[in-house]
């Protein structure tokens, strides 16, 4: 109860009002633009949930590890088709630029992101100034667990393209896998600064906390995607890890009770209400 006043305070919800939206029936008005918060988790058919939700929890289990919990939010999305942005008619470079940009989209069309990754190089290096190549190809580093040189294209990115919000929060989460912390929440409030409300700034920033243990920070800032985003799974599951770690019971099983009415077969929900 202390963390959930405490959420309540900081977001001018009051208690009551956060009960009952935990408390009430699914909202078909919202819709997770994440294809409705299942992501890629696998669904399992799960065994009937008791009867009696308000019994003690001494068989209550806590959520396995919080990657689970996420969608992979630290892997930045491989671009699906690549970019082909306009390339200057007199740059004597740029036929051979365009014909790499198509080998690297048909590459990740066929699964060979290997091949992709080899033609956006050569396509960066006749173009370094092209944000977008830059921003491809670090995500498909990324991918590879090329950290180090998937920052420096996503640095490239950020300085061609500062007003991309989704920019700022790759090279966020690339910081973080390279151990520099202290510039994670920086870049990340770049991102924010540009997009007060995106989501996967936000999650990325509550994920960090979690990871750290400052389960309140944490609860925030998830409670904050929550009420931009009400059905959005990841977030619910995650906040019930919150308040489990936080000894708040009450709070965490209605939180996973939430995630039934969207998801009744929900593994992770189903185990921890059992």
């Amino acid at each position: 109860r202390q963390l959930g006043e405490s959420v309540c305070r900081d977001l001018g919800y009051p208690m009551a009002d956060l009960l009952r939206s935990l408390e009430s029936p699914s909202n078909p008005e919202f819709q997770s633009s994440r294809g409705g918060g299942g992501g890629g988790r696998q669904e399992k058919t799960a065994s009937n949930r008791s009867e009696n939700p308000s019994s003690p929890h001494q068989n209550y289990k806590p959520p396995a590890e919080i990657s689970d919990v996420r969608r992979n939010q630290e892997t930045p999305d491989v671009v699906a088709e690549v970019q082909q942005s306009r390339v200057a008619g007199s740059d004597p470079n740029a036929q051979r630029v365009a014909e790499l940009l198509r080998a690297a989209d048909a590459e990740c069309s066929n699964g060979n992101l290997s091949g992709a990754c080899k033609s956006l190089e050569l396509a960066a290096d006749l173009n370094p100034e092209n944000g977008e190549i830059a921003k491809s190809l670090g995500a498909l580093l990324y991918r590879f667990e090329d950290f180090s040189k998937a920052e420096q294209y996503f640095s490239i990115a950020a300085d061609r393209n500062p007003e991309d919000p989704s920019v700022w929060i790759q090279l966020a989460l690339v910081n973080m896998r390279l151990d520099r912390a202290d510039k994670f929440e920086p870049l990340l409030t770049k991102a924010l600064d540009l997009d007060p409300e995106n989501r996967d700034a936000l999650k990325a920033w509550a994920d960090g906390a979690l990871l750290k243990n400052r389960f309140e920070q944490a609860a925030n800032i998830y409670s904050r995607i929550i009420r931009l985003h009400p059905r959005d799974v990841e977030s619910l599951l995650a906040l019930g890890v919150c308040y489990f770690k936080s000894n708040e019971f009450e709070f965490a099983r209605r939180t996973f009770e939430k995630v039934l009415e969207f998801e009744p077969q929900n593994q992770m929900a189903v185990d921890n209400l059992n």
